[in-house]
């Protein structure tokens, strides 16, 4: 409420914010700069992996990951040039904590 981007009534309700109202958030609260990335699949992730390094390399913020049903933030990336393999760090508000297989969150 203190951003005054939504009605007072999302306090204590079960609605979603998006990837916009986390930036909100991240910058008001954490005194940090954050960049939205638009995405419309997964697969697009893998091959913004390089320029998610350089954002986390020079700024070292957040990332929001922002779509329809595809949000989540990214903390961190790890390239091996060597393996061809990628790897992000993850915050995900969707998740629960209900996964029992720690592997799925590793």
């Amino acid at each position: 409420m203190e951003l005054e981007d939504k009605e007072h009534e999302i306090v204590g309700s079960s609605q979603w914010i998006g990837a916009f109202e986390v930036n909100l958030c991240v910058q008001h609260f954490m005194k940090a700069d954050c960049k939205i990335l638009n995405l419309s699949s997964g697969l697009e992730l893998l091959q913004k992996a390089r320029e998610l390094r350089d954002h986390f390399l020079v700024e070292g913020t957040p990332v929001m990951i922002g779509g329809d049903l595809y949000a989540h933030t990214i903390l961190g990336v790890d390239i091996c040039e060597d393996k061809d393999d990628v790897r992000f760090l993850v915050l995900d508000p969707h998740y629960n904590g209900g996964d029992a297989n720690v592997k799925n969150i590793l």
